[in-house]
């Protein structure tokens, strides 16, 4: 899955006029402050005291937005941990918009923090949802991705469903490789099938052989993805695995 779309639009999104000003809310982030000088009804030391504390929360402010601008630039040179560093206090403070949110799970992805990569994806997904197509595939790969990791596949499952319209064609040989996973490891566990857990359903009669019939089908659109669009040295081998997996699904 590549990543260089992102950040294109990173590059692109993140050029705002507010970028110069020192105001945190300028940026982007939600939950910023609004602070008052003075009071009529203050005398002269307080209203002195109240300045002294309206300045000193405007350098605060103005220092975070730089620290913004300093992490957006490490997520841009693809230096997510010191991305994440920055991003995170600064998360904890104002709490970033649904965007930066993402770009901060997306940091903890590549930091191998799934648990926490999929409490944000699944927090701002929902509200990402008029993004370019591609880049909101990325994010649904990234969630699915670290649901697998933690081996739950039922979680995957619907995200890889997700993913699969609107990402490039070269890309679906992934998905469906990972989903014909998802079905193997749900027809190999007791109980419901990944497709009924991911409903709801109870009824499970008959799931095995059902969730096998689906991997297999998966490993199949997986296996002509690949030799149409990265027929490579590359995915030689992953190739000769899916073959290997389409022969013990027979």
């Amino acid at each position: 899955m590549k990543f260089r779309i992102l950040v294109g639009s990173l590059l692109v999104w993140g050029s705002l006029p507010g970028w110069a000003v020192p105001g945190i809310g300028a940026l982007a982030l939600s939950g910023g402050r609004s602070f008052c000088a003075f009071s009529p009804s203050l005398n002269r030391s307080e209203t002195a005291a109240e300045s002294a504390s309206f300045q000193e929360k405007k350098g605060d402010r103005k220092a975070d937005a730089e620290q913004l601008a300093r992490a957006l630039d490490y997520f841009a040179s693809e230096k997510f941990h010191e991305c994440l560093v920055l991003l995170q206090p600064l998360n904890r403070r104002y709490k970033l918009n649904p965007r930066y949110r993402a770009y901060l799970a997306v940091c903890l992805y590549y930091e191998w923090e799934y648990a926490e990569a999929i409490r944000l994806f699944d927090e701002v997904l929902p509200q990402l949802q008029g993004l370019a197509p591609h880049e909101l595939s990325l994010y649904y790969w990234m969630d699915a991705e670290s649901y697998f990791a933690l081996q739950q596949y039922d979680r995957a499952l619907p995200l890889y469903g997700k993913m699969l319209p609107i990402c490039w064609d070269n890309e679906k040989p992934d998905a469906y490789y990972r989903l014909g996973f998802c079905h193997l490891f749900a027809a190999e566990s007791p109980g419901a099938s990944s497709s009924e857990k991911a409903s709801g359903s109870s009824e499970s009669s008959g799931s095995s052989a059902e969730e096998r019939k689906k991997a297999k089908k998966c490993f199949e659109l997986s296996l002509e993805g690949y030799l149409k669009y990265r027929n490579t040295p590359n995915e030689k081998a992953r190739i000769a695995q899916i073959r290997h997996m389409l022969g013990g699904l027979k």
